[in-house]
């Protein structure tokens, strides 16, 4: 009986086996066998939270977790389990005394133990404005809007960077004109003057000037054509918002002819 017994290795542990000539064993125990099944077995995970799943859900499901596959459900309203269904004034009134008072899940939680806490502030009551253009903010917890932000970090990712693109080493340096002072005749009632002429819209993109107040919380701009700041004439000045002004400082050739051709329809 021991001539039928030959040695083997364990494909998983690597130690030596007695196994008989007819069967084909390539593992010494079932321990190893099931050790090695869980290290080779095919990993799924869920499409939107990357959470693990089972094969079965990938095969037959949608390929998603439990929770994902709920929240993704209840998209469709028809799906939830009150669609078409209303409490009654009864039930309602049942409800709220359940909740209410002592029997209420917050009762006598204060600060950081409500589950109403939002970074010391209440949601519902407290308004958040930006410190430096005083714009209104979604988040309770920030101090500046995401314009002023970026424009306080200027230069302090990269210091020295900023200091190679000063001056004539800028590629938008043009003989330092852009330094020079503005005439006396640019006063904020001619610009007012030229907006209400182009009806209080941006002559490129046509947005409104209703629309950049609470955008930009600012007026529209208005552009000197043929780049003279000392040129105010009203044929020389358009209505402009901040991005189309900003972007008319390059490829000045286009943007002059294209409002130069503005400018002579309005006179028609």
């Amino acid at each position: 009986m021991i001539k039928h017994l030959i040695k083997k290795i364990c494909l998983y542990c690597k130690k030596e086996f007695l196994t008989r000539q007819d069967r084909v064993n390539i593992f010494c125990s079932r321990k190893c066998y099931e050790l090695h099944r869980q290290e080779n077995r095919a990993k799924y995970n869920c499409k939107t939270c990357n959470k693990k799943i089972t094969f079965n859900s990938v095969k037959y499901g949608s390929g998603l977790c439990g929770s994902c596959e709920h929240k993704e459900r209840l998209k469709d309203k028809r799906n939830h389990p009150m669609f078409g269904k209303h409490h009654t004034e009864k039930t309602k009134e049942l409800i709220r005394k359940a909740n209410s008072g002592e029997n209420s899940f917050n009762f006598g939680k204060r600060g950081k133990e409500s589950t109403r806490f939002k970074h010391g502030r209440y949601s519902k009551d407290y308004h958040n404005y930006c410190l430096t253009c005083h714009k209104e903010l979604s988040r309770s917890d920030a101090k500046y809007c995401s314009v002023c932000e970026s424009k306080s970090r200027i230069g302090q990712k990269r210091p020295e960077h900023s200091k190679k693109m000063k001056g004539k080493r800028n590629p938008n340096f043009i003989n330092g004109l852009g330094n020079e002072p503005y005439s006396f005749e640019w006063r904020d009632d001619l610009k007012e003057q030229i907006r209400q002429r182009d009806n209080y819209t941006c002559q490129y993109c046509r947005i409104t000037q209703e629309e950049h107040l609470k955008k930009y919380n600012q007026k529209l701009h208005v552009h000197h054509i043929d780049y003279n700041k000392k040129n105010c004439e009203e044929n020389n000045l358009i209505t402009l918002c901040n991005i189309c002004n900003n972007k008319a400082n390059y490829n000045r050739d286009y943007y002059y002819a294209y409002f130069r051709y503005k400018i002579d329809n309005l006179k028609k």
